[in-house]
């Protein structure tokens, strides 16, 4: 049995902050201002109160979320924060991408590769200053990590008025594991256009969580999959509308052959 190795991700990237800070995720999510606690918000259950309305766990947490209205209390990736942490404990680094106000034409090719038993993982922090665009492209290669663990999480930042373009494409043979994670918050009138590419034929994970927490955001999802002989693929996604008039788009293709199966959510809270 080939022994597990630990391979980073590498990163090819042009017109990014050569000097950016290794905390500027959580620094953009501390400069925003709160957003506000529903009066309306259900109060948490008083287990003693016979009366009260019996909240769900996915409810309780929600709830708590919302009182708290702060940008890092409710972040969170599509795959849970459990998903996130085991990936991030994996990369030997996170690797912050930052771009400058007004800065365009900023772009990134990540690639993570796998070999039998290896384990590669990505974690990736993209930061987009005002007014800025950046195109970020990950792909995921285990079409030859039999028995291998491929990760990738990303967080990302869109500042006012930035737009960016992010697209991963995933690929793992029978015996690999995939998992693609991803969570993002958006700034008044800031955009992000994700394209999701699940080829893999083993099992596969994808998840994707978007904070439209400033006016006029918006996200969409373009997601294509094709499953073949025993592909076992499971996608999240989450839309979390705290701004007003903010839009989210999610659509989904793809053909299912062999004994291939797909498990697709979706969910749009306001």
């Amino acid at each position: 049995t080939a022994s597990k190795r630990i391979r980073a991700a590498s990163v090819d990237a042009s017109g990014f902050d050569a000097d950016a800070a290794p905390d500027a995720f959580d620094a953009a999510l501390r400069s925003m201002s709160p957003v506000p606690a529903r009066p309306s918000a259900a109060p948490a259950s008083d287990a003693n109160d016979l009366d009260a309305c019996a909240l769900s766990r996915y409810q309780s947490d929600l709830v708590a979320r919302e009182k708290r209205g702060d940008a890092a209390s409710a972040f969170r990736t599509g795959a849970g924060a459990d998903a996130a942490a085991f990936v991030a404990g994996l990369a030997p680094a996170r690797t912050v991408l930052q771009t400058a106000p007004g800065a365009t034409g900023a772009r990134a090719f990540v690639r993570l590769e796998a070999h039998e038993g290896d384990v590669c993982a990505n974690a990736l922090d993209i930061v987009l200053a005002e007014d800025s665009v950046a195109e970020v492209s990950v792909l995921i290669d285990g079409t030859r990590a039999a028995n291998g663990f491929l990760g990738s999480i990303l967080r990302v930042f869109c500042g006012a008025r930035s737009r960016l373009t992010l697209t991963t494409l995933q690929a793992g043979c029978e015996d690999a594991t995939v998992l693609d994670d991803a969570g993002c918050v958006l700034a008044e009138d800031a955009s992000v256009d994700v394209r999701h590419f699940a080829l893999s034929t083993g099992a596969c994970y994808t998840g994707f969580s978007c904070d439209l927490r400033g006016e006029a955001a918006r996200a969409g999802a373009d997601v294509r999959y094709l499953g073949r002989s025993q592909a076992d693929m499971d996608l999240n996604y989450i839309f979390e509308h705290r701004g007003p008039a903010t839009m989210s788009d999610l659509q989904a293709n793809g053909v299912l052959a062999g004994e291939s199966v797909k498990t697709l959510k979706a969910t749009i809270d306001f």
